[in-house]
């Protein structure tokens, strides 16, 4: 191995683990992959910074994911304890970008894994960025199909911008169950 790559460092933080790697000296690579004195000589000083991370947002198929994991747990679980899980802010029903929410029939808020405050709300006339009563058409797709998804603007919990969102509920003993991706 060549000694440019035993001088890799690695560093782990948080959720997602953001991997970094640092300082990382190429000459001996680089010079040995194209037989050249004058680019061991260039490259012995060049040094690459690397930072990635995995991704923030979800995507269409974990938030879906997310809520067949709701709709299981709140059929195993009844309705108090599935809310309970559903509130926690750390709990197993948030990941990256995705919360799960809930609301009956006339659009109140009766969970929501990124904003305790809207417990309770009446959200039926709430709009979006662009006017569109988006609870409103979450209740409807819910009580006409039982299930569906609905295209919205909202704030995103993680970046506090109004983003492009889609959301897939399901209608489950006369309550909304849902869970939204940002775009």
């Amino acid at each position: 191995m060549p000694r440019a790559s035993q001088r890799a460092t690695r560093s782990a933080v948080g959720v997602g683990a953001v991997v970094v790697w640092s300082t990382i000296q190429v000459a001996g690579a680089i010079a040995s992959a194209i037989g050249s004195s004058t680019a061991s000589t260039e490259a012995s000083s060049a040094s690459v910074r690397c930072s990635c991370s995995t991704p923030r947002t979800a995507s269409a198929g974990e938030a879906k994911a997310l809520l067949d994991k709701a709709v299981a747990y709140y059929k195993a679980n009844g309705q108090p304890k599935a809310f309970a899980a559903f509130n926690e802010p750390k709990g197993a029903f948030v990941s990256k970008d995705l919360y799960i929410f809930a609301l009956d029939m006339d659009g109140k808020i009766l969970a929501h894994g990124a904003n305790a405050a809207l417990i309770g709300r009446d959200m039926m006339g709430a709009k979006d960025a662009d006017g569109k009563l988006f609870m409103k058409e979450m209740v409807g797709v819910a009580k006409e199909k039982g299930q569906g998804s609905i295209d919205y603007k909202w704030e995103n919990p993680k970046t506090k911008a109004v983003e492009q969102k889609s959301s897939f509920v399901e209608k489950v003993d006369g309550v909304v169950l849902g869970c939204g991706y940002y775009k």
